[in-house]
């Protein structure tokens, strides 16, 4: 029997996929790589023309870090926002915290909170308010020479050079930059605040949400009356019927009922909490009333905290020390450590440059905003069209999967991922912040990205990323990236960018004012053109680059 042509196989093989699969490339319309450039001419020459289209790519770089033992104020709490821990601990106990890696030794083992529990800190606000704001990743940078910068309070605290400090004015400052007698901000204590309200409680034999006690040996759960009277009322009864049923129902019955949402409180509108009728209540997500309350009192709902200034006497070199830094929940990418408050900031400069040339050739963007960093007055400033770019605002791995691989079909020109670091993965997010896995983000890369690849045809997909120590218990170390190897293996070009010295103003008068950064970068891998080649550029605050 006569075998069929490489012709004839081709065709049928089209025909079932409904689309030219395969093809001589005598008869391809383009076989040219399409490039997007990046607006920086040096740049694109290293990438052969600039970012391949249909293809992936990885920008990543360190973050600003901190010294190990550096002590963060941080809170375990419910997703109803109950507290659960409230010690804080060193930077480094935190990472292995977030990230549950168990370790061996007295004073390390994994507590066992409670399930659908996450890590809080205080971040400040545009009007210095300290809030609860959740953290999205922790990061081990690696060692590095470090800083300890101390104020007129004795407040201590040691950093890299470039690491950002809050001076007021919703502004920050590099350690660098800052000298002897400069004023940083520190959280402060505010004293004469209203005492803490003492809601009126209920004790029920059963409630699958409420404070579990055993009293006398007897088991009960204890809520508030005002949220006893917002339950009653959304499954139409009074409020005895209601507590009765909860006292003498079975524990099937009682599951049937309706109940606050988790993540949701009960807010008391004319700010009474003794008042607990029905149309004096309103049920506000934890988030959205913490912020209301802060806003009024001007005081972080837990604690009393706010925020002064206070001088620097001493900035000195404590040499090399192991480094962690932390991401935290958009818009407020800032935190307390060791009561002064600092920054971390991303790394979306080339990602964003991108993007804007791509809207200038009419293409469709989208900017998936995991580590909820994203700032459109900075995107502005580098030509971004914001009113027209996508924004997707989650931090759950698989669901920022699922959604690009839709927007695929509409075949967007750039995707922006930003970041692989700050994504999280649902078991990760739904379980205790105390369980532990083994590289689960590594794992749904390496389910997510064969899917990326095998629905792209016409999009650059950008995955920004940052470099951390190798943990080994062998010995050995050096760095790589989070997310697993999986980014490595897919990326057609992979960016590293750093940020090296800070520009000053140079005209007539000389200053201090810092107005650009020298932003070196280093393509380490490149499937479409040579790869392994260096080079900088100036990049201005107000948007110029300078080669």
């Amino acid at each position: 029997m006569t075998p069929p042509t490489l012709n004839m196989v081709m065709a049928s093989i089209n025909k079932s996929a409904g689309e030219t699969v395969v093809q001589r490339i005598g008869k391809m319309e383009k076989i040219d790589t399409e490039r997007i450039p990046t607006g920086v001419k040096k740049l694109d020459d290293a990438l052969g023309g600039g970012f391949p289209v249909g293809r992936m790519v990885e920008l990543y770089g360190l973050p600003a870090c901190l010294d190990k033992d550096t002590f963060i104020p941080y809170k375990i709490v419910s997703k109803d926002g109950r507290k659960q821990n409230n010690k804080g601990g060193t930077i480094e106990n935190l990472y292995y915290r977030f990230h549950k890696i168990p370790r061996g030794g007295r004073g390390y083992y994994q507590r066992s909170e409670s399930t659908n529990s996450h890590i809080v800190l205080l971040s400040i606000t545009r009007d210095e308010i300290l809030i609860r704001n959740e953290i999205v990743n922790v990061v081990m940078s690696g060692i590095k020479e470090c800083y300890q910068l101390t104020t007129a309070s004795g407040k201590n605290i040691v950093t890299t050079k470039d690491h950002m400090f809050y001076i007021g004015n919703e502004k920050f400052k590099k350690l660098e930059k800052i000298k002897e007698g400069d004023n940083v901000f520190i959280q402060k204590r505010i004293t004469g605040k209203k005492p803490q309200a003492i809601y009126k409680e209920v004790f029920v034999k059963y409630h699958p949400t409420w404070t579990k006690r055993i009293i006398n040996g007897s088991t009960y759960h204890r809520g508030k009356v005002c949220e006893a009277v917002m339950e009653a009322n959304m499954n139409g009864i009074i409020l005895n019927e209601y507590i009765n049923f909860l006292n003498k129902g079975t524990r099937q019955e009682i599951n049937k009922l309706n109940f606050i949402p988790q993540g949701h409180v009960v807010h008391h509108i004319n700010h009474n909490h003794e008042d607990n009728s029905i149309e004096n209540l309103r049920v506000m997500s934890a988030k959205e009333h913490n912020l209301y309350h802060a806003s009024k009192s001007r005081v972080f709902m837990g604690g009393g905290y706010g925020v002064k200034k206070d001088r620097v006497v001493s900035i000195v070199s404590v040499g090399k020390r192991k480094t962690y830094d932390i991401s935290c929940q958009h818009p407020l990418n800032n935190f307390v450590a060791e009561g002064i408050i600092v920054h971390n900031s991303g790394k979306t400069l080339i990602a964003q440059l991108i993007i804007a040339q791509a809207q200038k050739m009419g293409g469709d963007c989208v900017f998936v905003d995991a580590e909820g960093s994203f700032d459109p007055e900075f995107a502005k400033k580098l030509g971004v069209n914001v009113e027209e770019l996508a924004l997707v605002q989650t931090g759950i791995g698989e669901d920022i999967i699922d959604t690009v691989a839709k927007l695929l079909k509409a075949e967007p020109m750039v995707v922006v991922i930003d970041s692989v670091g700050a994504m999280i993965t649902r078991t990760e997010f739904e379980e205790s912040v105390e369980k532990v896995f083994m590289a689960p983000k590594a794992r749904l890369m390496s389910k997510g990205l064969p899917k990326l690849t095998a629905l792209n045809r016409k999009t650059l997909i950008i995955f920004i990323n940052q470099q951390r120590n190798i943990i080994t218990t062998w010995g050995g170390g050096g760095m790589t990236t989070t997310g697993g190897m999986a980014l490595g293996f897919y990326s057609s070009v992979r960016l590293e960018i750093k940020r090296d010295r800070e520009l000053l103003y140079e005209g007539a008068k000389k200053t201090s004012e810092v107005i650009g950064q020298l932003v070196l970068y280093n393509v380490t891998k490149n499937k479409t053109a040579a790869p392994h080649k260096r080079g900088s550029f100036r990049f201005f605050f107000d948007g110029r680059i300078v080669e």
